[in-house]
């Protein structure tokens, strides 16, 4: 499993799809999705809202205050993938976040 944040501004690659004003299942679907179709193989996805309970404001490299949980299929270019598109904050986690 692992997180990543999101950008403040929009600045991340997936804004245009994954809008933050959309609802909270959407915003989940959409971003399945968006990952799906740049090479990750989602197995399951949460959004928890408001992870941070401060941030810096600070456009591009300071988190907005939610955070995605992923478990994908994992082919040994997962950290490459998150590079190249730009994740941020992307790190390994426990799971414990799916039960």
């Amino acid at each position: 499993c692992y997180s990543f944040d999101i950008r403040q501004c929009q600045t991340d690659s997936f804004a245009d799809t994954v809008l933050e004003t959309s609802s909270f299942t959407s915003r989940e679907a959409n971003m399945k999705r968006w990952l799906d179709d740049n090479g990750f193989e989602v197995v399951e996805l949460k959004l928890v809202l408001n992870f941070h309970e401060f941030v810096c404001e600070a456009c591009d490299t300071c988190p907005q205050g939610d955070r995605y949980f992923i478990k994908i299929v994992d082919d040994g270019n997962v950290e490459e993938l998150a590079e190249d598109l730009r994740l941020l904050s992307f790190s390994n986690d426990d799971c414990s976040i799916f039960g």
